[in-house]
Parts: structure tokens; C-alpha cells; sequence
């Protein structure tokens, strides 16, 4: 049993870092082309991109332990007959049915472990984000007034706040110090801008973008993050200017509250999306654009593709797929 997940824990770490590397290519590559996608295109290509290697690498598990799965099922494959000599020597059969032994040269042993240990060093920082960020929306509800309406907190307090926070059921907190200084119509598209946020899951969307992409190089992943999160205020802009039909009056009240915030220099939290102190300069060139780009077609090629490239992997050859799979485990080993 611990070689099988030996060589699942490597199988998925090689091609997932394999995947990875090639998705990196493609979003430095193609990163201009991609930002002249609409603000919803862009944020699905980029959160694609960092998917994919998991999805894909799922998809190579599956195949390469496929032939021996089915046959434990009660379907027989033809596979494996007569296993192909790699360099002289039997080379690592991935099967369920005769499990390849446990590898134990100490570089092996050392990188096996040492991947164990990051995805569980990752599943921990992920449940204490939960956690933190549970424990944090319970305080915040505490220390404010329930404002009839969808999860709406008022904080009485005179800082300027405006933020949704929480992963599975997002609330809205909006000082009544940010309230007492805004119109009736900038309050809002302010609450639609956080609204959408909450609608979107986007802090729960963020952890999960964390999570899949520790086969990134983290100054990447920090990068595409950045531009998802770009993205993603883009969109909660665009939502607030359907609410007040104004874009002009959803970039003037972004510019106000962030001169209002810096006034007070108040620390923010990092489990929480602000209404103000992301992207200023790109949210507020967007919207006084008069000719804002829409690619909506480019996410719809990109996903196309991806759906019949899955086809066509999984309709090949059993074995084929499966003897790919061991060859190139076989030859990074």
C-alpha cells in the first residue's frame, strides 16, 4: 500500500510541476494578449491556467493506473504482458494489482517525504485561512449592527471601512463613518461592489487558486494572483456602475474613499476584500475608458479546446496512455 501512494504522491508531484512549467510559458507569453480581455474573460483564462496542471494531472493518474483499476473491476485489460526493459532494467510498472516496490534510494525517500510534507504544510495553511477567517466574521458581527438586507453589517466606528468578508457565506461591513461621508447613490454602488465580491466567493476563490498552485514558482503564482485580483475588482466595478448607471460616478467615489481611507492609515486585514486601496489607477482607467475591450470569445476558444483536448485523451489508446505515463515516470526517476 505505500508504494502505490509512493508512486501516485510522485506520478502527480513530476507531471504536476511538468504542467505547471508549461502553464507558466503560456500566461508570460500571451499575458498582454489576455489583458485585452474583458475583466470576466481574463479572470477565467488566468484561473484556468493555474487549474489546469491539477486537472490535467488528475486526468494522468487516472490513465496510467486505468488498465489495472478496471481489471480489479471485473473488466480485464491486456496490458502489461511483458513489461519493457528502461536502461537494462525492469523499469517501475504503475498497477494496482502487482504494485511496484517501495523505492528506497535516500534522494527518492528524501523528495517523497519532502512532498508530503508541503501538501500537508498547504492543507494546514489553508484550514487555519478557514479557521482565521471564520473566527474573524464572528468578531466583526459581534462589534456591529445588522442592517436589514443580505448579510449587511453596519461597525459603529469612525474609520472608513467598506469590505466582504467570509468564505462559504460572505457578509458586507460598511462603517457608519464611511456611511456619514458618502451620498445616498455612492453608498450603493459601494454595497454592489461588495455584494458582487460576496456573490463571486472571490476570497474562497483566492484560497483555492493558493492552494492549486504550489507547483508555481511563487513570484509567478504571486503575479497571476495579482491579476486576478485586478480582475476581479474590475467586475464588482462594473456591477456597481449597472447599479448607479454611472461609471464616472463609480470612479470618482473610488478615488474619494481611497483619499478617505489614507487619511486615517488604517492596517487592513488580509482575509477580507476592501472596497478601495486594490488597483486604484487600473479600476479607475477601466471605467473612464469609453471603449472598454470585450474578449468574451477568447475564454470560449480556450475552453473548448481544453474540453475536447480531455476527449480525445481519454477516448486514446488504454494502453498507450498508460505505457506514456510509465515511460516518462520511468525517465525522470
Amino acid at each position: 500500500m505505500l508504494s502505490i501512494i509512493q508512486s501516485i504522491v510522485l506520478v502527480f508531484s513530476i507531471f504536476a510541476f511538468l504542467a505547471a512549467l508549461v502553464s507558466q510559458g503560456v500566461y508570460l507569453s500571451t499575458r498582454k494578449f489576455i489583458a485585452r480581455a474583458s475583466a470576466d474573460g481574463r479572470v477565467r483564462i488566468l484561473e484556468l491556467l493555474v487549474i489546469l496542471p491539477v486537472l490535467i494531472t488528475v486526468f494522468v493518474i487516472i490513465k496510467g493506473f486505468a488498465p489495472s483499476m478496471l481489471t480489479l473491476l471485473g473488466m480485464p485489460q491486456e496490458h502489461c504482458i511483458s513489461h519493457c526493459l528502461i536502461g537494462g532494467s525492469d523499469h517501475i510498472h504503475l498497477c494496482l494489482i502487482t504494485p511496484p516496490e517501495f523505492i528506497s534510494n535516500p534522494v527518492i525517500l528524501l523528495l517523497f517525504t519532502a512532498l508530503v510534507g508541503v501538501f500537508f504544510f498547504n492543507l494546514y495553511r489553508i484550514v487555519y485561512e478557514l479557521i482565521q477567517g471564520r473566527r474573524l466574521i464572528v468578531q466583526l458581527k459581534q462589534l456591529a449592527v445588522y442592517i436589514p438586507g443580505p448579510n449587511y453589517y453596519r461597525i459603529e466606528s469612525d474609520e472608513i471601512l467598506a469590505l466582504s468578508m467570509g468564505f462559504f457565506r460572505p457578509a458586507v461591513f460598511v462603517s457608519a463613518g464611511l456611511e456619514a461621508r458618502l451620498s445616498s447613490r455612492e453608498l450603493a454602488l459601494v454595497l454592489e461592489h461588495e455584494y458582487t465580491h460576496a456573490r463571486r466567493r472571490d476570497l474562497l476563490r483566492n484560497l483555492l487558486m493558493k492552494f492549486v498552485g504550489i507547483f508555481f514558482i511563487p513570484r509567478i503564482l504571486k503575479q497571476i494572483l495579482a491579476d486576478i485580483s485586478l480582475g476581479s475588482e474590475q467586475i464588482c466595478d462594473q456591477q456597481a456602475t449597472k447599479k448607479v448607471n454611472s461609471r464616472f460616478l463609480v470612479a470618482e467615489t473610488i478615488v474619494k474613499v481611497q483619499r478617505l481611507v489614507s487619511e486615517t492609515n488604517r492596517p487592513t486585514a488580509a482575509l477580507a476584500s476592501y472596497f478601495s486601496e486594490n488597483h486604484i489607477a487600473s479600476r479607475v482607467a477601466a471605467l473612464i475608458d469609453d471603449q472598454p475591450v470585450q474578449a468574451q470569445k477568447l475564454f470560449s476558444i480556450s475552453a473548448y479546446f481544453l474540453i475536447i483536448s480531455a476527449v480525445v485523451f481519454f477516448v486514446a489508446e488504454q494502453d498507450a496512455i498508460h505505457h506514456l505515463v510509465e515511460m516518462v515516470y520511468n525517465s525522470l526517476l
